[in-house]
Formats: C-alpha cells, sequence, structure tokens
C-alpha cells in the first residue's frame, strides 16, 4: 500500500506541493522526492507511520522513505490552514490528487508558462534562493532573470537531509548542467563541493576533449542520458573529479583518475547521508569507468569479474555518453557491446568458458 493509499483510507487530506506540485503540472514523473501537505497533526501521522522521521529541514515536519523515494511531510491542522509561501512564486501552485485538480491560493497560475523567472532582490537567505533557483533551471528550463546571489564563506551548510534532497532532485532532472552552471557561479561549488572547483580549471586534450575542460566535459556527458537515473547521473558527473588530483605518468596525462574519483565521489556522497548500497554502486561505475574502453583489447580474464556485475550495463551506458560527448563517434562503444554480448553468450554455455573456448570435445553419434 503507497503512502498515498494509507492516507486516503485514513480520509486524512493530502496535496502535492512544491516541485512535486510542478512536476504534476509539466507532466513529469516524480521519481525521487515528493512533497505533501497533509490535513492532520503530527500525533496523527506518527500514529499512521511507525517509522516516521524527524528530518531538520525547515518547513517540513517529518519524512518517510518507501520504495526509494523520499516523502516530505508538511502538517495543516487547522481545515482553513492558508498554504505557505514560497521564495518563487511558481512553487506556490500545489495539486489536489483526490480531486485530480490544481490549486492556486495564491493567483501564480499565469507565471507557470512563462519561459523566465526573476530572481528575488536582496534575498534574506540567498542559500535557498541558490538551491531554488538550479532546481528551477534543471527540472523546468526556467531561465533565470537578473543577478545571481553570491555565497560567502559564512553562509551555513544546509543539513544533511536538506543537502541529500537537493542533490537527488537536481541530479534526477532533465538538465542538470543548467543547475549545476548555476551553482558554479554562485559560488556554491566552492562553499560546499570545493572538490570539485579545480574541475573548471583543468584543461584537457584538444584532440580527445574539444568540448572543454573537466568541468564543461563532465557536464556534457549528461546531455546524452536515455533517462535521468539518478544512479547514472551522479557516476557521470563524478566520473572524471580525479583528475585534477592526478598525476602524470609516461603518456597517461591522468594516471589513476578513476580510483581517485571514486575515493572522491564515496566522502561526498557520504557526508550527505546516501545508502552504502548506492555508494557502492557510484564507486564501482567511477572506478572502472576506463574499462569499457579497454574491453576488447583486454583477455577475458581480466575482466570476467566486472562483466559478471549487474551494474555492468550501466558502465557500458556510462561510457557511451562519455564518448558522445568528445564527438569521436560511438565505434568504442558497438566494440565493447560486441564484446560484452560475446562474454554473456558464453558464461552460460557449460561447454565453454567465459574467454569462448571449448572445455570439453563432443562426440555425437
Amino acid at each position: 500500500m503507497t503512502v498515498f493509499q494509507e492516507l486516503a483510507e485514513s480520509r486524512i487530506p493530502y496535496y502535492l506541493t512544491s516541485f512535486s506540485a510542478l512536476d504534476r503540472f509539466f507532466r513529469k514523473k516524480t521519481r525521487e522526492n515528493v512533497h505533501l501537505a497533509v490535513g492532520c497533526s503530527l500525533v496523527d501521522l506518527a500514529k499512521l507511520f511507525p517509522d516516521l522521521e524527524f528530518p531538520a529541514v525547515e518547513g517540513v515536519d517529518a519524512a518517510i522513505t518507501r520504495d526509494g523515494t523520499r516523502i516530505h511531510l508538511t502538517c495543516r491542522d487547522e481545515p482553513g490552514e492558508k498554504f505557505g509561501r514560497h521564495t518563487f512564486p511558481v512553487l506556490d501552485i500545489v495539486y489536489d490528487p483526490t480531486r485530480d485538480l490544481f490549486l492556486d491560493p495564491h493567483g501564480v497560475y499565469p507565471q507557470l508558462r512563462e519561459s523566465s523567472i526573476e530572481m528575488p532582490a536582496n534575498p534574506s537567505n540567498p542559500l535557498d534562493v541558490v538551491m531554488y533557483a538550479a532546481i528551477l533551471a534543471a527540472r523546468y528550463n526556467y531561465r533565470l532573470s537578473g543577478p545571481i546571489p553570491q555565497l560567502t564563506p559564512d553562509v551555513p551548510e544546509p543539513s544533511t537531509e536538506l543537502h541529500r534532497t537537493f542533490v537527488r532532485n537536481l541530479f534526477g532532472s532533465d538538465s542538470p548542467w543548467n543547475g549545476l552552471d548555476l551553482l558554479m557561479e554562485s559560488g556554491f561549488v566552492e562553499r560546499f563541493w570545493p572538490q570539485f572547483v579545480p574541475m573548471n580549471a583543468t584543461d584537457q586534450s584538444k584532440g580527445h576533449h574539444p568540448e572543454g575542460n573537466v568541468w564543461v566535459h563532465s557536464l556534457e556527458t549528461l546531455r546524452y542520458r536515455k533517462t535521468n537515473d539518478l544512479l547514472l547521473s551522479l557516476s557521470l558527473f563524478l566520473h572524471d573529479c580525479g583528475k585534477p588530483y592526478s598525476q602524470r605518468k609516461g603518456e597517461r596525462r591522468f594516471d589513476g583518475h578513476a580510483e581517485i574519483g571514486a575515493g572522491i565521489a564515496r566522502t561526498f556522497l557520504g557526508k550527505m547521508g546516501f545508502q552504502a548500497e548506492f555508494i557502492e554502486q557510484v564507486d564501482f561505475l567511477v572506478r572502472y569507468h576506463m574499462v569499457p574502453g579497454a574491453l576488447a583489447a583486454l583477455p577475458v580474464y581480466r575482466t570476467e569479474k566486472l562483466m559478471s556485475s549487474r551494474l555492468f550495463p550501466i558502465l557500458l551506458e556510462l561510457y557511451r555518453c562519455d564518448l558522445s560527448s568528445t564527438y569521436r563517434g560511438p565505434d568504442g562503444y558497438y566494440e565493447a557491446c560486441k564484446v560484452y554480448r560475446a562474454f554473456l553468450r558464453n558464461v552460460h554455455n557449460p561447454f565453454r568458458g567465459a574467454d569462448g573456448k571449448k572445455l570439453v570435445r563432443l562426440y555425437v553419434e
């Protein structure tokens, strides 16, 4: 039974708010986070959901996780209590699932279809403005007009829950590069993700990466995703983050950058409280992202364990996006897929090894 069904059976009114209501308006599937306003008290919620949590997020009373989706709940104890206002008016739209209609308590409907949104002038909380603006740009392709607030070193760090929610919303969006560029421009990356700042100052060989430096390349890879899968998206962003910290070794300019990047990724995601299993998956994809490009040249005994992983198809997809962003063409990706398909055929054949060699000779009368 879903949270929606449990609320309905308990006759508790509930409404999609904030980005969830905007997702419904633009017919986007909400995957990572859901924002709900509920017509009951916190005590009523605790009785209904024994696994209720109480995150340190302003405007959120409780949270619950179901099937990988984080649901933030805000209580409206009084039947006539008004819905709260947001920094950006477009987020004031509300959706009532039980009646399948939108509520517009603050008259913001005409603004929803506008292509640009005005940045608040002299905001009291510039961090909130930057984070909201990044999601609006990434998720709905809104163009932000007006000066972007600059975050200073004394801006307090967001809570673990808020930080993780923000990252899940950002990288689960259609155009995360829009939001990431805004974060770099506002000083958010320098303030909260300083390990990624050198990516924007690390040039690459124009022969292999005409698209630009490591930061530009990493954002470019996101454009070639076939889905907004969070695991793939975060792994693409992080796959080359170790390059600024690697050393040249012979002809290899960024020797060991995949292993270094895997360590950076683990620290980055661990600080925000991502689950251990998810962090391990990102580690795998970042650590081994160079393997598909060398698959045809490596003996199967060196790659058998990796190709046996259920994450290997995602690793191939990461390689396709990585390769596509360099304008080198998809030939390397197709060659890697050919090797992988041959491996899958052979590994399930009891008469052949994983490398395709015969194990026994059969004589059939």
